[in-house]
């Protein structure tokens, strides 16, 4: 009998005691006072904006980009005003899912005209709401008597639109990256569309403003769609109020600081007027706001292009703020520095402008169908990727992959391991037992606070192999060594010359015990994921840190073993292990095919979008990987991969062999 060489050993790690972690204390929302980060040079800004619209297009479920369907367009009821006509509007963004809005015309003049779209903020009666702070048809109205088309169209769960409601937010559906916002943005980007479709639009004039929720859909599509060529979100562009509504936080849209102060400075170099109000949260505009944007303008020499209006009011599209509105897109559009006063307008009964009564509207498809369209077009984008079973076909989903996973190439917080990222001194221990040396480290990942305690074991009475496998259990490093399961395999490593790493990640094992979860948001209510990593996402960080931290320690080989729930971590964190031997991976019963054991036991926004597991196995490159613990379809999908695949039963028999074949060195 082979002996217990953990007998005495103790890794429930003191060391989390004695440092701090970053991720516990530091958890954002929308009323976060964010910091603007400073850019000097044109190069760097624009790749700063690159990255912001790769990550702006994946939090709205628009990446890759869906196909553009057909609009089948409707423009009917014509009704005339002095000046000015307004039809109701009728188009498909996806099919069977319907943009509504009205069109506001000259009614005389030559075309084609510029054209501007008007999505409404959350006021009560959307589209058309005529109260003191915000008047939309008299805006859409006098932008028509000035020569404009202007288009204002409902936002999702808003009057006419009642496909969605304005909730409409489910965990199932944040997995897919389908939601209020994604919805609502790509309804924007097809009403371009629509606007360049129609012969008396100028193709190359159009234009966007809307207030409060209408903001962010005017800096949201102008960040993303450079058609758009001249914009004024109205009450919105601020650096500690980033939008109280689902419509206005995606998961994944503001991670690591973002704010819509850098998504609305995208717009440079082109024309943008900003506003603010003494008496909402864009009252720093003045001085705070405005001149970070106008900065990023001088970095091309724009800064005439972007100016502010300021006033004395609570949050609104009053009056005056619509007449400097009105001059900044007559004097970018038409030339013109003359004032426009605003003309008052009596449209009788509102009601007339409506596209169609309730029951109508209940004859449409329903959100569960129209959520099963979206995808099902996502599953087709994605097989037709790995389809062609090269590496470059999949590179969208890798990317996306690393900005889900907090592990994107070009974000600096999350680097390899150097040795200067390593603290020694009191943070160093090393203990022996009878048969075992330990040494124990903190590792220190990219942040000041994020650390991450790591035990390396020894067998004092072998010539060790310079290997090394990290091992991964789901209840941390003392964990490991008290399952009788998992002892034994530690032990069978060891006695063959390997040496054995294990960690406490994020909030498994020691790391667990000094703090509770009261920092965090665990219940994912709110807004917790457009601005935080779920503590899945963190746990696949932390042993990606650890295993770069273990590639410094220059190992000939290196083997990682996910085990339990600890699987599912370690499968998300193989693509980002590389020159890894072998990866031995739990899955612990997981059916890949259920949004309900996603949401339940690895919670990552968009992670199904982009192919969940699949992807990772798909994208991962060890020489050999091990899968155990899994259904007959999980079998089926991982069999399709390139990557050389063995399937085990049982946690037994996998490691019964892998130990062997790893001994035998013929894997």
């Amino acid at each position: 009998m082979e002996r217990d060489l953990l007998s005495g050993v103790k890794l429930d790690n003191k060391l989390r005691s004695i440092v701090q972690d970053s991720r516990l204390s530091d958890v954002y929302h929308h009323n976060y006072s964010f910091e603007l980060p400073r850019y000097d040079r044109v190069d760097e800004w624009q790749a700063r904006c690159k990255q912001l619209k790769e990550a702006i297009l994946i939090s709205a479920g628009l990446w890759p980009f869906p196909n553009k369907c057909e609009l089948r367009t409707k423009i009917f009821d014509k009704q005339e005003f002095d000046g000015f006509t307004i039809e109701k509007v009728l188009f498909e963004s996806y099919p069977g899912f319907y943009v509504t809005g009205n069109l506001y015309r000259p009614a005389s003049g030559e075309g084609p005209f510029p054209a501007i779209l008007n999505p409404n903020g959350h006021w009560e009666n959307g589209r058309l709401e005529m109260s003191e702070v915000a008047e939309i048809p008299t805006r859409c109205a006098n932008f028509a008597k000035m020569g404009f088309i202007a288009f204002s169209y409902d936002m999702v769960g808003h009057l006419d639109s009642k496909q969605f409601d304005h909730e409409f937010s489910e965990l199932e559906h944040e997995l897919w990256g389908v939601g209020l916002l994604g919805l609502q943005l790509w309804n924007s980007i097809r009403s371009i569309d629509f606007l360049q479709s129609l012969p008396d639009v100028d193709s190359d004039k159009i234009g966007c403003t809307g207030a409060s929720g209408g903001a962010t859909q005017t800096f949201l599509l102008g960040a993303v769609d450079e058609r758009l060529k001249v914009s004024a979100p109205v009450s919105m562009v601020s650096s500690h109020m980033q939008g109280g509504c689902k419509c206005e936080n995606a998961p994944y849209l503001r991670m690591d600081g973002t704010t819509n102060v850098e998504i609305a400075a995208m717009f440079a170099p082109r024309q943008m007027l900003i506003t603010g109000n003494t008496g909402d949260w864009t009252k720093n505009i003045p001085n705070l706001e405005f001149p970070y944007i106008q900065h990023i303008y001088s970095l091309y020499g724009a800064s005439e292009k972007t100016e502010y209006f300021y006033i004395k009011a609570e949050h609104n599209y009053n009056k005056a703020t619509r007449e400097a509105v009105y001059n900044w897109f007559r004097l970018h559009f038409h030339g013109l520095s003359t004032p426009w006063e605003e003309v008052k307008i009596d449209f009788g009964d509102l009601k007339r402008l409506r596209i169609f009564s309730s029951l109508e509207a209940n004859e449409f498809q329903t959100d569960e169908e129209i959520i099963a369209n979206i995808k099902q077009e996502k599953v087709e984008k994605l097989e037709a990727a790995r389809s062609t079973g090269q590496r470059e076909q999949m590179k969208m989903y890798d990317q996306a992959l690393r900005r889900l996973m907090g592990l994107d190439a070009n974000d600096a917080s999350i680097q390899s391991i150097k040795p200067e990222n390593i603290y020694y001194g009191e943070q160093l221990k090393h203990k022996d037992t009878e048969q075992i040396a330990i040494d124990q480290y903190v590792i220190t990942a990219g942040a000041e606070h994020v650390n991450i305690p790591v035990s390396v074991l020894k067998n004092k009475s072998v010539v060790n192999s310079n290997e090394a496998v990290l091992f991964i259990h789901p209840s941390g490093a003392q964990g490991l060594v008290e399952d009788p399961d998992s002892r034994k395999i530690v032990n069978d490593w060891l006695q063959k010359g390997y040496e054995v790493a294990t960690a406490d990640v994020f909030l498994t094992g020691a790391y667990l015990k000094p703090y509770s979860q009261s920092g965090r948001n665990a219940t994912l209510d709110q807004y917790f994921t457009t601005y935080n990593y779920t503590d899945s996402v963190l746990r696949v960080q932390d042993i990606v840190h650890i295993y770069r931290f273990l590639q410094d320690c220059q190992y000939d080989k290196l083997h990682v073993v996910g085990l339990y729930e600890a699987g599912l971590w370690v499968s998300a964190a193989l693509p980002f292990l590389s020159k890894l031997d072998s990866a031995s991976v739990d899955l612990n019963g997981f059916n890949l095919d259920s949004d309900e054991q996603y949401v339940n036991h690895f919670f990552v926004p968009h992670f199904r979008a982009i192919g969940g597991f699949e992807t990772c196995f798909h994208l991962a490159e060890p020489r050999i990987l091990k899968v155990f613990n899994c259904s007959p379809e999980v079998k089926d999908s991982i069999n399709k991969l390139k990557t050389e695949v063995q399937m085990f039963e049982s946690f037994a028999d996998a490691f019964d062999l892998a130990v062997k074949a790893n001994h035998n060195s013929s894997i």
